[in-house]
């Protein structure tokens, strides 16, 4: 799955390029290509179990993102980013309290169609595909048995998610701004075993660079 979803990833990369190729005059710029560093400020939403309750955790998050005019006014805008997750919870399982943080690293593909306001401004709405990389659970709690330890590290993680992205970027020349929120429409965790079921949801902000290749 993973490399499936890795080869999707760059087909469609590809295809963008290869179709900005063909579009160099619009009046709001040229093909681009770009990175970005910044972080995610996240946590989860609609979550199931007793008692959960969780609080925002922050996060690394950087990647490159191609900007491919279509028209005047129209674009895309397909990124690839590293993406640190997480939260903080407490709750109860197995009739015992226990806190945990947890921090998930992701792989974030969001798709964007792209409207031009200004020469300054652009508007971005679209899919997001995630790829869970990898987990880790640290349990603040010296009390928690080995049962409730055994029931969070075996849980059944979904590794890939589908979400909702949106955001603006504010550009000056080559620098650009890009806060964003997203959100997942598929839980975590598909085996509803005890653990709390859950989707992420984050607020981003980076800061990027990007050059015209033509």
């Amino acid at each position: 799955m993973k490399k499936i979803i890795l080869l999707a990833m760059f087909i469609l990369l590809l295809g963008a390029a290869g179709n900005a190729q063909g579009n160099t005059d619009y009046s709001w710029g040229k093909f681009k290509v770009g990175f970005k560093v910044g972080a995610n400020y996240s946590n989860v939403y609609n979550a199931h179990g007793e008692l959960f309750t969780s609080r925002p955790n922050s996060g690394l998050a950087l990647g490159i993102f191609i900007e491919a005019p279509l028209s005047e006014t129209v674009g895309l805008q397909p990124e690839i980013l590293y993406s640190r997750k997480g939260f903080e919870a407490e709750g109860i399982l197995m009739n015992a309290v226990y806190l945990l943080s947890r921090n998930t690293s992701y792989i974030d593909f969001p798709i964007f169609l792209s409207i031009k306001v200004t020469d300054a401004l652009t508007l971005l709405i679209g899919p997001q595909f995630s790829y869970l990389l990898k987990q880790q659970n640290n349990f603040n709690d010296a009390e928690m048995t080995d049962l409730q330890i055994q029931a969070f590290n075996n849980e059944k993680i979904k590794t890939s998610n589908l979400g909702f992205s949106t955001g603006i970027d504010f550009r000056l020349k080559h620098i650009l701004l890009a806060p964003r929120a997203s959100i997942d429409v598929s839980n975590n965790n598909g085996n509803h075993t005890e653990t709390p079921t859950y989707k992420n949801f984050y607020f981003q902000l980076t800061a990027g660079y990007f050059i015209a290749t033509n």
